[in-house]
């Protein structure tokens, strides 16, 4: 985001036709569109990357008649990622990921980065319809700070919505010089669907630290879980299972527990959160490191 890059490609088309290339974001929004210059094999130009959107988009290139009419188009999936070393203002969607499931009446889980929202308020909202109906949203304060920073939330799909949908994040007013989007495809499932299932851990974070001797917080989302109980365990790269603690969802598949780490452990582990058995099996893994202890400082 905030480069050019260079764009081009074959092309077999009338001699009056034309390339157009655009880029467009997982939710439709047009960013850039501009005509391609012919080269010696086929065409080419170069695309200014906005500031203003990341996550999953498309580049695409289209054949256009004289009018304006579309004779044919290819699209390639690209990912926009903000530049954080110079950019005073940005956001990122890290979890959902792209093409994630969501399940219609449970809690969806998201987080990312941020830097410089307006306000410091941030929106997360679930976009159906392919994208162009914003059915659920969320929006909460953050801390100050003119820092990046991580943040989460969850945002409960609309149990009468189903089919190829966006989760989205953003602030600002659409369009102003401190608006900033983020977006990502999913797919939201109808509860009888056979694939409607699966645990997300959403904290602790992915490859997080824990020490050990100490309590860890674990919570997320049982998707088509609801009111029931869940299996939580902590693995050890060994196989040594240290811990397993039942946990309740509740009616939007939320759960959370607080897991004791032994004060014996060290390295690397997991999180295992499971549901069910045969047809009904669902399962969630989280990475963590287990770290010793800070070593007291000597008193003089």
């Amino acid at each position: 985001m905030g480069t050019t890059i260079r764009v081009f490609g074959l092309v077999q088309k009338e001699l009056e036709q034309r390339v157009w290339v655009s880029l467009v974001s997982s939710n439709g929004r047009l960013l850039v569109e501009q005509q391609a210059q012919p080269n010696e094999i086929g065409w080419e130009t170069e695309i200014p990357i906005p500031n203003k959107v990341s996550g999953a988009a498309w580049m695409r290139a289209a054949v256009r008649s004289d009018d304006g009419s579309l004779q044919n188009m290819y699209q390639h999936p690209v990912t926009l990622i903000p530049d954080k070393e110079t950019d005073s203002r940005f956001l990122q969607i890290y979890r959902p990921g792209v093409d994630e499931t969501a399940v219609s009446g449970f809690n969806l889980f998201f987080d990312g980065e941020i830097k410089g929202a307006a306000g410091n308020q941030i929106t997360i909202s679930i976009w159906g319809d392919a994208c162009q109906k914003q059915v659920a949203r969320q929006s909460f304060q953050l801390g100050a700070s003119s820092q990046a920073f991580y943040w989460q939330g969850f945002v409960i799909a609309p149990r009468d919505v189903s089919g190829p949908g966006c989760a989205v994040a953003s602030f600002g007013e659409p369009g102003s010089e401190n608006w900033r989007e983020a977006s990502v495809p999913i797919n939201i499932l109808p509860t009888t669907d056979r694939d409607a299932k699966g645990i997300r851990i959403a904290n602790p974070p992915p490859n997080s630290e824990i020490v050990s001797g100490s309590e860890m917080l674990i919570y997320g989302t049982a998707l088509n879980v609801a009111d029931d109980e869940i299996l939580v365990s902590i693995l050890l790269e060994n196989g040594r299972i240290v811990s397993q603690t039942p946990a309740h969802t509740d009616y939007w598949g939320y759960f959370e527990l607080n897991v004791l780490i032994p004060p014996d452990i060290e390295g690397a582990a997991q999180i295992i959160a499971e549901y069910g058995e045969g047809d009904t099996f669902a399962d969630g893994i989280g990475d963590i490191l287990v770290v010793p202890p800070p070593t007291p400082t000597p008193t003089p």
